[in-house]
């Protein structure tokens, strides 16, 4: 699995790297209007790292997304399985070329959950290393850059319930489609609980809301979260499943004003 990490860090990098044409002559970002997610990675990198900018937050990819379109916001910070879905039903917006992080997504835990923790652990490890993994993360983000797949997953009708936090606004990742969450995340929290012989229950909730939802026994997993020293306090982490960086996302019409006034 670390070959496949690898492998699709190096194809997000050359994604990204085919937008930098355009992308080179935005203005600096040092002082201008940022979007980022509230409880995400973003929230806390963008004033640390541009103390002069504006900082907006915002619930939701929805929200940040609307305030760029409507220019209240310059750029928004999102992970780019988000940015990239986001740019397949817009063509008004870009990619910039160079990821902010450099993040892989893994689950987060109940620290005082360690029976579960470790049932979790060992199935989703030996997700990573048979093949499984990838298999997933192949048919929901395609090399040839066709539509993902939804497939069907064997699920266990009765047993425990494994509750899951997810927000369900990151397609093809975790959304809503004919009424029901599905994505990326939610096969793979399907095929973990059924190797456990247990059934899912999903939880659609703010991400900032996530960790209290798991540290107060709400929730028994959060399906996908990063792994930061400060969240590494509150719960536990399994390995990493799948390399999503934060970019940049800005208005074409940006770019083109910059072209103009060179």
């Amino acid at each position: 699995m670390k070959k496949a990490i690898v492998s699709t860090m190096a194809l997000i990098l050359v994604a990204l790297t085919g937008c930098s044409q355009t992308a080179t002559t935005l203005p600096s970002v040092e002082t201008a209007k940022i979007g980022t997610m509230i409880g995400t990675v973003s929230e806390i990198m963008a004033p640390e790292k541009y103390p002069d900018a504006k900082i907006s937050r915002f619930n939701d990819y929805v929200d940040e997304s609307a305030a760029l379109m409507a220019g209240k916001v310059d750029y928004a910070i999102m992970d780019y399985a988000s940015a990239k879905n986001y740019l397949k039903n817009n063509d008004q917006v870009v990619i910039l070329p160079d990821p902010l992080t450099e993040e892989v997504t893994a689950m987060a835990l109940n620290k005082e959950n360690t029976e579960l923790n470790q049932k979790i652990n060992t199935v989703l490890n030996r997700f990573l290393s048979d093949g499984t993994m990838d298999e997933i993360i192949a048919h929901w983000f395609p090399e040839t850059g066709e539509d993902y797949e939804i497939i069907d997953v064997p699920k266990n009708t009765s047993g425990p319930v494994l509750n899951v936090a997810v927000t369900a606004l990151t397609e093809p990742r975790c959304f809503v489609k004919d009424g029901k969450i599905t994505g990326m995340n939610v096969e793979l929290m399907d095929r973990i609980a059924f190797e456990l012989g247990m059934r899912t229950e999903y939880q659609d909730m703010d991400f900032a809301a996530m960790i209290d939802s798991l540290q107060s026994g709400k929730s028994d997993v959060i399906a996908a979260m990063y792994n930061t020293p400060e969240r590494a306090q509150r719960v536990e982490f399994t390995k990493g499943y799948f390399p999503n960086p934060q970019v940049f996302v800005v208005k074409k019409d940006r770019l083109e004003e910059a072209d103009n006034a060179k």
